[in-house]
């Protein structure tokens, strides 16, 4: 039974390679999807606005979020909340450094 000994740098290169090979695979299945994804999407869009489609009541819109005071307190106490935990893993015992 033969041994077989690669240094790390050898078999990351290995994996390196097949993953570009796997990608390099896919690239005639993407292409045509995305080509298609984008030919229907301008189909729609052009179908919506020959129908002269604006949206009506009842569509959903944009709202602009504003940071407030209770976002702020949640971060803060999130932010503790980690604190707290990384402590209490720094303190516990039989942690060396």
């Amino acid at each position: 039974m033969a041994k077989w000994c690669f240094a790390a740098s050898e078999v990351k290169f290995v994996l390196m390679a097949l993953l570009i090979q796997r990608a390099r695979a896919m690239v005639p299945i993407l292409i045509p999807l995305f080509v298609s994804a984008f030919r229907r999407a301008d189909e729609l869009a052009t179908s919506m606005e020959c129908r002269s489609y604006r949206g009506g009541e009842g569509r959903t819109r944009l709202r602009v979020l504003k940071f407030r005071v209770r976002d702020a307190l949640m971060l803060f106490a999130v932010v503790l909340f980690g604190a707290a935990i990384v402590y209490c893993n720094l303190k516990a015992p039989g942690y060396t450094m």
